[in-house]
Order: structure tokens, then sequence, then C-alpha cells
């Protein structure tokens, strides 16, 4: 490697290192802004990141600091009807429709500042940033867990309560069912569940439920819950599953080859398998 090489590589170095300092400290100083008002026990509106999985995972947090609060909180519009049926269970969660910069995810700036003015409550977010900080300090945690941390604090037991047994009534006790494995993967993706998993469930005598696109989600909640098996990769239908008391003897989460998983510790009860 030539001197001017190894210089423009010492410089792009420094500055990714410089990124992931910038992102610690502002991590830090959102997470120290986050325990004044939650401390407080003020209501306020909670920014999440904005996609489906990770605004059903964030039931956990959600569900404890609902406790003592009202919280209000902003989902991307084309997920507020599903979302809304998600809290439906919670008196003190009210969803707000807000749209986003796509396809960053991130919501734009003048949704927030007239979501501050209509209730006029603080801000509370616990987005990529905090998540980014904690993960330094938790680093064997998946992401229910960081988030859960990210809205409460250091030191605090995860305590991973299901959305639908904390506050919700419904009875998904379809017990008396056929066995069937229900399924969810992106096929010609780096989501893809290998082929001889689907031989392996019917030689086994199971049926397949796959993930029904036509169906939203809240849709599907009594057939994941009583699915004898659940075989899923990075997705929405997983967060579901995570924070919903399923009664699956075998759950099996497919982490795509060479990221980070999502998966930490608190997902011991489940199997680790590989994408295509």
């Amino acid at each position: 490697m030539s001197q001017n090489e190894t210089k423009h590589l010492y410089s792009l170095v420094n500055f990714i290192a410089e990124i992931a300092i910038i992102r610690f400290l502002f991590g830090f100083f959102k997470f120290l802004h986050n325990r004044y008002f939650i401390y407080r026990n003020k209501d306020f509106v909670l920014l999440s990141h904005f996609g489906l999985g990770d605004q059903i995972i964030i039931g956990n947090l959600i569900n404890r600091l609902s406790l003592e609060r009202k919280i209000i909180l902003p989902v991307d519009s084309k997920y507020f009807d599903q979302l809304s049926k998600f809290y439906s269970y919670n008196p003190n969660v009210r969803i707000e429709s807000i749209g986003l910069l796509q396809p960053e995810f991130y919501p734009r700036y003048q949704d927030i500042r007239q979501l501050r003015k209509k209730y006029e409550l603080p801000v509370v977010d616990i987005g990529r940033n905090v998540v980014f900080f904690l993960s330094f300090f938790y680093r064997t945690s998946g992401v229910s867990k960081l988030y859960y941390l990210a809205g409460w604090g250091f030191g605090i037991s995860f305590i991973n309560m299901s959305a639908f047994t904390f506050h919700c009534k419904e009875d998904f006790s379809n017990l008396n069912v056929a066995p069937y494995a229900f399924v969810d993967h992106h096929v010609g993706t780096n989501r893809e569940i290998p082929s001889q998993v689907f031989m392996g469930l019917k030689e086994s005598g199971f049926d397949i439920k796959y993930n029904d696109m036509s169906l939203t989600l809240i849709d599907q909640l009594s057939t994941i819950v009583n699915a004898h098996q659940l075989h899923f990769v990075p997705s929405a239908p997983f967060c579901l599953a995570l924070v919903m008391p399923c009664r699956a003897s075998v759950k099996i989460f497919y982490e795509r080859k060479n990221t980070k998983s999502v998966l930490g510790e608190e997902g011991s009860n489940w199997l680790r398998a590989e994408c295509v």
C-alpha cells in the first residue's frame, strides 16, 4: 500500500470514528434528557424508529411507562390502522399518524413540532442514537431490550411484559387445531428460509401457514399465537411474536448472514439458524 493510500485510509478511519463518537455523545445527551422527563412522571410524545416491527416491539416499554403517564405515539401513516388496533387495549396511549421522509423512516420536523404544540408536551426520543449509545454497555442485548432500556434506564431488569397479556382481554385459546407452522420469509432476498425447512415440516405432518400479505398482522394474531412452530426472518411478524404469549414449542429465528443479530440474551427460547 502506497503512502498516499495509507493517508486516505487513515483519514477514512478517523472520519468513521468521529461519526461514532458524535452519535455516542448525542445518544448520551438524549438519554439524560429522557431520564429527566420520565422520572418526573410527565406525559410525553414518544419517538422511536418508525418501522412497523420497531413500533410493535416497544410494546414492552409502552406498557411499563403508561402505568404512570399518558403517551402520545406518532406512527407512520401507512401503519396507523394496525398500530391503533395493536394499542387499543391501553387507554393511556394515543396513536397519531404522521408522514415520514422516505426511505430513511425519519419523521418530518414540522409534524413533531405540531404534536408538541397540540398536546403541549415534551418529546422523548428513544430512536437509533440512544440505542447506539446503550449498545456499548449492553453488548449481548437484542433490540427489544435496548429499546426498553432507552426509555427506562440503566440497571433496570428487562421485563418482558407481553402487550397482549398485560392489558388485553382477548382470548387466543384455540388449541384444538391440527399441527401447523407459521412462517414468514422473503423469497429472493437475503431473508429467505432454506427450502429443506419446508420439506422437513411437510414430512413431519405439519401444515404450513404463511404470513398473508393481504391481511394485517393484527388480523393474524390468533394464527401466530396458536402455531405449533414459528419460523421467522427479521421482520415485523417476528417482532410481534417477541411481545406475544406464543404457545409454539419450537421457535426458530433465521438471521441474515454477516449482520449483527437483533436477538439478544432475552431471546434464549428461540433457536437460531441462517437465511439462504
